[in-house]
């Protein structure tokens, strides 16, 4: 598993962890806290998706030769 997607995965694995947290908090706080992490759960799920993509295109890899 590349760095990147390991890195997203430790970050989802955050998100549980910070809706607790949020739930101390006062109602209106709670609620725009909850929209605040959907959106960045959306946003690494996404991220994933796109790692996962381009890990499975295969790479082409041209070399330019110039001319002296």
């Amino acid at each position: 598993m590349n760095v990147e997607k390991q890195a997203v995965k430790k970050m989802l694995s955050l998100i549980p962890t910070m809706v607790k947290e949020s739930q101390k908090t006062e109602e209106v706080t709670q609620q725009i806290l909850a929209l605040k992490i959907y959106e960045l759960e959306t946003f690494l799920n996404h991220v994933l998706t796109i790692i996962g993509q381009e890990e499975k295109e295969p790479h082409l890899y041209i070399n330019k030769v110039g001319k002296a």
